[in-house]
């Protein structure tokens, strides 16, 4: 499988891996300078779903893990971030390559705990 120019080559990232997702999509895993890495997901291929086509075009935020990690200033309120064009990926991966890697954020499961104790105190 090809990258499909989802995530262009560049000495600034590794490409760790390529993939096709269950619904067709490319899925292009990097990994950043800092140890963070990033899921990259898009392509031609859209889903019917209540009548409509979409397609699904988002970059996921992960730790040196590979874990998809929340609440980071790249995505405040999610996991992930949606694209318009393959030209605002590299954007984004910079983004996420500027975070800093001696903080760790919140994955899913301590993400919605963290949400559900702010709702307790109030």
């Amino acid at each position: 499988m090809t990258n499909q120019n989802l995530v262009p080559e560049s000495e600034a990232y590794r490409i760790l891996e390529v993939r096709p997702t269950y619904l067709g999509q490319t899925q292009v895993i990097v990994e950043l300078p800092n140890g963070y890495r990033a899921s990259v997901v898009g392509g031609p291929v859209t889903v019917a779903r209540y009548g409509h086509s979409y397609g699904i075009e988002e970059v996921g935020i992960m730790n040196s893990q590979g874990t998809l990690i929340y609440g980071t200033p790249v995505e405040p309120h999610d996991a992930v971030r949606r694209y318009g064009s393959v030209e605002e990926i590299p954007a984004i991966l910079d983004e996420i390559a500027a975070l800093d890697p001696r903080i760790t954020y919140p994955t899913g499961y301590q993400y919605v705990q963290s949400l559900l104790d702010d709702e307790d105190e109030d």
